[in-house]
């Protein structure tokens, strides 16, 4: 079972990330011995997506809790 609330989340970082990362890249990246001013912002903007992706999988593969289980130790 999906986690719809993990997806959305993911989805909506996955969406900002390429946007920064893309962003950062139209600056312009430069060289590692002469950065840019989107060197910083492309590589900030790739690790969103990194991280996003990587929830957006686990949230694909977990399966969800149920209502009662959430509640059961209260």
């Amino acid at each position: 079972m999906l986690r719809i609330a993990d997806a959305w989340g993911a989805l909506f970082w996955l969406a900002v990330g390429s946007f920064v990362a893309w962003q950062g890249y139209k600056l312009g990246l430069g060289r590692l011995n002469d950065p840019g001013s989107g060197f910083a912002l492309f590589w900030v903007g790739l690790l969103m997506v990194a991280f996003a992706t990587f929830v957006l999988i686990s949230a694909t593969n977990r399966e969800a809790p149920d209502i009662k289980s959430l509640w059961s130790e209260t």
